[in-house]
């Protein structure tokens, strides 16, 4: 809604209200002077009251006031009945209009994200209808002044999807307030889509999930299996896409780590929930540099115990990808703030602090407080917003560099990875859809086997091989910069990698693959790799392996130009 609408539905009430007091008071003088005599107050205040329902007798000249109150006063009791009756059917004013509804977008879930995602399908000119509950009121206001339509129920219910015309839709977005809401509302809408085999366009259900193990337990149901293309179900981490968005804009190889190179790139996070464990993460997948230094990560949170232990529980290799220190202090605390000093004025090392409160105004303060310890040495700090606008958008205003010298980056967690389908990776897995694409042409080039899994479409791929394909893509970048290249628009002829460059960039991918498997739950077993047991006989340092499995990583690294120019991209050399 444009701004000057939206300040006029503010004001309509005071407006109403003040016209009822201008026609009353101009009914009030017009009556004592229209010639007439003998009415007492009593009686001009009964027919002032009647002008608001047609009602009164008018004899003799009638004066302006008078004339205009007798059409004021009925005009604003018309227009306040006529709201009263919009709110009194406005449930069925909205179901009256989903019944001609096709082809929209139905959004389980307001709050910060889901206000994000109705706002950017809105924007594309999509039509949407929101299912959520009467808890967030405050929420339900903005989205109907946005423009969509908006149901209060219960998402995992039959008959609040029935009412949004589910079977009509051709895209569920499910975002609400926790994990299990989600999976419930997913499988609801799949019962309503399949096993009951309604008709209408195919429906993709992307599903926000942040728990790994329900993640993982969920990946097993038959929602997966067996759809065609009738439903057809996409997870997405907000947490983690955020995390690699901030990597690709923010990278810990800021300055060129190459093969000679003897800093240790080191990582602090201040604040551990659950941005903090996906920047931890994200750094641990892509991490893994041509000096072959392991990366470095220091937590710092008040009381890291609780999530520390689940972490180490899910990924119990975590120790064989990074070193990971974890310190108990008050983030805000003057041993935190020398902790951080202490680590920036390393000389060798190549440090970044990342921020991640939930809290903007506390993630900031926090932020500023660190600035000054760690300006001299120039250790940029990752600061963690909520959304793209408030306090983001003042330091976005010139106010980040010129004061802080450039120092002080803020990545907010929604406006990098909800805009529109950028929300389930599309635009992000540019290079991962590039790099599935170029596996799957060599495949079939050869001997392979139709029925293999990791040979389907994108679309179509198991979530793990996705994932796999993503840390392959987002890692390019890293290897790239440590030899001076870096990726442009365009096409054409992209210079070759040395065979020295090649040794050094296979070496890399092995470390980084390794350190995927590691975090996937695999081991290492000789003999042949068993994907249920999770093992591998490739779980070895590069200096143990065999030469096939070398050779492989080198070809890998050769294919590099071929994957960028699918993704749309050309590498150029920038340094040497």
């Amino acid at each position: 809604m444009s701004g000057w609408r939206a300040t006029l539905r503010r004001l309509e009430w005071p407006i109403l209200w003040a016209l009822v007091v201008v026609a009353f008071v101009l009914g009030m003088v017009g009556f004592s002077t229209t010639g007439e005599s003998g009415y007492s107050v009593t009686d001009r205040v009964y027919r002032t009251l009647q002008l608001f329902v047609l009602g009164g007798n008018f004899e003799g000249r009638l004066g302006w006031e008078l004339e205009v109150a007798r059409f004021l006063a009925p005009g604003v009791m018309a227009y306040t009945a006529s709201q009263a009756l919009l709110v009194l059917f406005r449930e069925q004013l909205r179901l009256l209009r989903l019944r001609f509804t096709r082809g929209h977008v139905i959004v389980c879930g307001l709050g910060r994200l889901g206000l994000k995602v109705t706002a950017a399908f809105l924007h594309r000119g999509e039509r949407v209808v929101v299912i959520e509950d009467e808890g967030m009121d405050e929420w339900i206001g903005m989205a109907e002044e946005m423009g969509a339509t908006v149901l209060l129920g219960d998402a995992t219910t039959e008959l609040m999807l029935r009412q949004a015309r589910m079977e009509f839709a051709r895209l569920i977005v499910v975002v609400c307030g926790s994990d299990g809401v989600n999976v419930e509302t997913a499988m609801r809408a799949y019962t309503l889509k399949v096993e009951a085999g309604h008709v209408g366009p195919p429906l993709e259900c992307h599903v926000h999930i942040v728990e790994e193990d329900l993640c993982a337990l969920f990946r097993e149901h038959r929602v997966f299996k067996d759809t065609g293309d009738r439903f057809r179900v996409l997870l997405f981490d907000i947490y983690e896409s955020s995390a690699r968005l901030l990597f690709r804009e923010y990278p810990l190889d800021r300055e060129r780590i190459g093969p000679e190179d003897g800093r240790t790139v080191h990582l602090i996070v201040v604040g551990f929930g659950q941005m903090g464990e996906s920047v931890l993460l994200q750094a641990a997948r892509t991490g893994h540099f041509a000096n072959g230094r392991r990366l470095r990560v220091t937590v710092i949170d008040q009381d890291p115990a609780v999530r520390q232990r689940r972490l180490m529980r899910r990924y119990s290799q975590l120790e064989k990808v990074c070193d990971v220190e974890f310190r108990a202090m008050e983030a805000d605390s003057a041993e935190a703030f020398a902790a951080v000093r202490e680590i920036a004025s390393q000389q060798d090392a190549l440090v970044s602090v990342a921020v991640c409160f939930d809290d903007d105004a506390r993630g900031l303060s926090i932020a500023l407080a660190l600035l000054p310890g760690v300006r001299p040495f120039g250790v940029p700090i990752l600061l963690r917003m909520a959304t793209d606008g408030g306090l983001t958008a003042l330091l976005d205003a010139g106010i980040a560099d010129s004061r802080f010298g450039g120092l002080l980056r803020p990545f907010p967690l929604i406006g990098l990875a909800a805009d529109g389908e950028a929300l389930i990776h599309r635009e992000m897995d540019a290079g991962a859809m590039a790099a599935h694409a170029h596996f799957v042409e060599n495949r079939r080039n050869g001997a392979h086997d139709p029925a293999d899994p990791s040979l389907l479409p994108w679309d179509h791929l198991d979530e793990d091989l996705k994932d796999s394909n993503r840390q392959q893509a987002d890692h390019i970048a890293v290897k790239l910069r440590a030899f001076g290249f870096t990726v442009v628009k365009g096409s054409g002829p992209a210079p070759e990698f040395t065979a020295e460059e090649v040794e050094c960039l296979a070496k890399m991918e092995h470390a980084r693959w390794n350190a995927g498997r590691f975090l996937s739950g695999w081991r290492f077993a000789p003999g042949k790799k068993n994907v249920e047991l999770k093992t591998s006989p490739r779980l070895l340092p590069w200096a143990d392996l065999p030469e096939d499995i070398r050779a492989y990583d080198r070809e890998v690294v050769r294919n590099i130009p071929r994957i960028v120019a699918l993704g749309g991209g050309q590498i150029s050399r920038t340094g040497g």
